[in-house]
């Protein structure tokens, strides 16, 4: 069970209470939560990490239940199924939306990221929303890695991800200010229909590897580019990156920025 406590007002913190059942085969996750999120409802029952920057529309309070399917720990493939039913509240007006809906997620990986060593995976996943603005969103995503000299390697990674039906504008899909699929921006762009590509050369020190890459993505119609290096450790599960955005006479959007990214769950 974990708490936050806010301190630039009295209000009621944010609780997560989440009981874990191990069987032989698999995990199951009961949750019951009251947090406050920045966009991505219904992905989790788990309240956020740190909050760098965000558009104020995308942060509101979520409460309900939920219960997740997994597969043992420690597996690097998997496939999940989370159903929930829950309840949004805009933190800057009075509007509620009130959901139920399931989850399904799949993230296959291939080989390992030993230097010498091809590797391959991605994630794909699809959520489903009924009651007050029901919709579909999915995501694919397909990455990588090829060994090169002197034990460096080579990540690229490309996806796509769309919204169908009546989205909340937090739940569209957003490229730029959080980092996942476009860093170096400093403000979001949404979009129903969203593309990114990203090259990541990394070359492994110690219990570390030394990171540079690039970052494309899409939305709108408008193209994103960001350049930058990074530290990464435990394969991907944490990353800290330094990013430079691009404008490359683009005019309008969000402003191209140098910016520090603390992400996690990278494929490599």
């Amino acid at each position: 069970m974990t708490a936050r406590v806010g301190t630039a007002g009295v209000a009621l913190p944010d609780i997560n209470l989440t009981l874990q059942r191990n069987h032989p085969g698999h995990m199951m996750l009961v949750s019951f939560y009251r947090s406050l999120r920045d966009g991505e409802p219904g992905e989790s029952g788990s309240t956020p990490g740190i909050y760098v920057t965000g558009d104020t529309e995308d942060f509101h309070w979520s409460h309900g239940a939920a219960i997740r399917f997994l597969p043992p720990a420690g597996e690097r493939s998997w496939l999940s199924l989370r159903l929930f039913a829950e309840q949004d509240a805009a933190s800057m007006t009075d509007a509620k939306r009130n959901r139920v809906g399931a989850a399904v997620a799949w993230t296959p990986w291939w080989g390992t990221l030993e230097p010498g060593s091809f590797g391959g995976g991605g994630h794909a996943s699809v959520r489903a929303s009924a009651g007050d603005n029901p919709h579909v969103r999915a995501v694919v995503e397909g990455a990588l890695v090829i060994p090169l000299f002197s034990r460096l390697f080579l990540g690229m990674q490309a996806g796509t991800a769309r919204v169908w039906g009546d989205p909340a504008p937090h739940d569209l899909w957003r490229i730029g200010a959080s980092g996942r699929w476009l860093r170096g921006h400093g403000e979001s762009v949404r979009g129903a229909r969203v593309h990114m590509a990203r090259v990541d050369l990394q070359r492994p020190i110690r219990f570390f590897r030394l990171s540079v890459f690039g970052d494309w993505a899409s939305a709108g119609g408008d193209d994103f580019y960001a350049v930058g290096a990074g530290l990464v450790f435990m394969d991907g599960i944490v990353r800290v990156d330094v990013a430079r955005g691009l404008r490359w006479g683009r005019e309008g959007g969000p402003d191209p920025v140098l910016r520090l990214h603390s992400l996690g769950g990278a494929l490599f």
